[in-house]
This record gives C-alpha cells, structure tokens and sequence, in this order.
C-alpha cells in the first residue's frame, strides 16, 4: 500500500529488504537445499552372511542422481544375538541409478 501511494521508494538497499521481508527467499533456500543435499528416502536392515546390511536409498534431486549406500556391521552376529554390539559400520558400495532406473554406476568401498 505504501509503494503504491509513493510514500515508499523501492531503491538500493530498499530493495533488498523488500525482498527479503517475503517467504520467497526462504523458499529458494529451501528448495536449494532439498536439491542439493537430498534426505533419505528409507533404510532397511537385514542380517546377511553373518552381518547386518544397512541400506539407504537417496531420492534423485536436480544435482544428484538416485543412489542406494550399502553398509555392513564392523561386529559379527549369531542367531542368538541378530543385533551387532555397537553402531559401527563400513560402507561397502554405493550404486547410482539413472533417470530410468538402470545402474549407472557402481562404487565399491
């Protein structure tokens, strides 16, 4: 209403604080960050080969394709304890999809 009634000039520095006092700004951050740093989709656990296997699966973004982690436990399970003694693990691979979801490239650790 004040830019409308010439009260208020829209110049320089006042610019800057025009835009930056809308949610737009923080929706470009926002967004910026999603495509950059993307969360993970899911993890799965399961107990294989006398190990527990991690697997995250990362959504494809705008800069990063799709791409599944495989980690493995650094301790030994038995059918008596399915469950490593601590939350250390090692990746092993990490398997990159693309747009169609072909294995584009793999990554062993």
């Amino acid at each position: 209403m004040l830019l409308r009634s010439g009260k208020v000039k829209v110049e320089g520095w006042n610019t800057i604080g025009f835009l930056f006092s809308t949610p737009l700004p923080t929706f470009i951050l926002f967004f910026i960050t999603k495509a950059v740093n993307p969360s993970p989709e899911y993890t799965q656990e399961r107990n294989k080969n006398g190990h527990r296997i991690k697997e995250i699966k990362y959504a494809g973004g705008i800069l990063k394709p799709e791409r599944k982690e495989y980690w493995t436990s650094l301790d030994s399970i038995t059918e008596t304890n399915p469950y490593p003694l601590t939350d250390k693990y090692h990746l092993d691979s990490i398997i990159y999809y693309d747009k169609s979801g072909q294995v584009s490239k793999k990554e062993l650790k």
